[in-house]
């Protein structure tokens, strides 16, 4: 079989499956088709006998130039798909997608997901990858559901890394990495976070490319099992989230502060020591974090004000705005991140800022001044480690 013709035909085949065209319309002009007409008799003759045979077999029709029958073609027009992709012992991807999801296992599925699995269904049926998954990547979409069942119906508490979660779910330790895009796709497209990157999802989710301490300082105990640990330590102490299910306060702090970045924090807790909480959120906070926070929260009187300071870009303000939904009764408020000083933002940061409002009261008048004035893009790396006391 001709290369060259097997090439074209596919090509035809190709068309097809993506939908470009209406079905009867499908053609491919020689323009279209490299090298045509070739040069050499045998290389033509061989393309001519090819597109002969898949016109007999009921695959296409060739349209020849006028006065060029049988030597030269103006086009090669599709009759039916499946009997050339038959004639050419291909697959037709549309067919493949139909049967696959026809023997898709549905069973215990949210109704939520199998929206998603028909929007995907119609996605690959036209060639288009939906959700970070494309079509040749469908051997992953079984664990992929498996894993949005499971962290649906039953949320981690505590969380887990990559390779636990992959080992423990899915016997695969290694799986985990492979379906974060379209795991962190789907959750992002159910919650209508549009904003979060994969890793936001993930850690949403308590499930955390390396499990790390929570990194903490305050008046609190922390009862361990049978032991009693204190958190009033300079200049940190650090304990895996599933130890902060059974804290103690031994006496209101000056302020809470979380931290988004690590070098910052271990800054400030050097340097500062003036009987403020402070916790480093770890980047985005996971579920278990967020739990803990809140129930801290509500332990510390509300006459104590709360902070937050982190990059003043929109996943800095986003972290912001995911802490103060764990404070319903107090303000989380924004510390050392109003710079005027700091770099023109981007118009798609500024419509971002805008976006992700609202916030709270205070917060949202900030953002309103940055989006009017265009500026204050600052890494909080930048900024000196300052107490919030200093401010009253």
């Amino acid at each position: 079989m001709s290369m060259d013709g097997k090439t074209a035909l596919i090509k035809l085949v190709s068309t097809a499956e993506n939908g470009k065209e209406r079905s009867r319309d499908i053609t491919l002009p020689a323009s279209r088709i490299r090298g045509y007409p070739f040069r050499d008799s045998e290389s033509s003759q061989s393309f001519h006998a090819i597109m002969k045979l898949a016109e007999e077999a009921g695959g296409i029709k060739v349209d020849w130039r006028t006065h060029y029958e049988g030597h030269e073609l103006k086009r090669i027009r599709l009759l039916d798909v499946r009997k050339l992709t038959e004639f050419l012992g291909i697959s037709y991807r549309p067919d493949e997608v139909n049967a696959f999801f026809a023997d898709l296992n549905r069973q215990g599925l949210p109704n939520w997901l199998d929206v998603c699995l028909d929007e995907l269904q119609v996605a690959w049926y036209s060639g288009k990858a939906l959700y970070g998954m494309k079509w040749q990547e469908a051997s992953l979409l079984a664990d992929v559901l498996k894993s949005i069942a499971l962290l649906d119906s039953q949320p981690l508490e505590h969380t887990l890394d990559y390779r636990q979660f992959g080992a423990r779910v899915l016997g695969n330790s290694k799986r985990t990495r492979q379906i974060e895009k379209p795991v962190a796709a789907i959750f992002r497209h159910y919650w209508q976070a549009d904003n979060w990157s994969d890793r936001d999802v993930m850690q949403e989710l308590n499930i955390v490319p390396m499990a790390h301490p929570v990194l903490l300082r305050g008046p609190i105990n922390i009862r361990v099992e049978n032991n009693l640990v204190k958190a009033d330590i300079v200049p940190y102490i650090g304990l895996h989230d599933s130890c902060l299910d059974n804290i103690e306060l031994i006496e209101s702090p000056a302020y809470v502060l979380t931290i988004e970045n690590l070098s910052s924090f271990n800054e400030y807790t050097q340097k500062i020591h003036d009987g403020g909480m402070i916790l480093y959120t770890g980047g985005f906070p996971t579920k278990a974090f967020q739990r803990f926070y809140g129930v801290l929260l509500e332990k510390i009187e509300k006459r104590v004000n709360v902070w937050h300071w982190g990059d003043t870009d929109p996943h800095g303000y986003m972290i912001l705005k995911t802490l103060q939904g764990q404070s319903t009764k107090r303000m989380v408020m924004p510390h050392l991140m109003s710079q005027e000083q700091g770099a023109e933002y981007s118009k798609a940061a500024l419509r971002e800022l805008k976006r992700i409002q609202p916030i709270n009261q205070m917060v949202d008048v900030m953002l309103d001044s940055i989006v009017v004035r265009g500026n204050g893009l600052i890494e909080q790396e930048e900024i000196e480690a300052e107490s919030p006391l200093i401010f009253k």
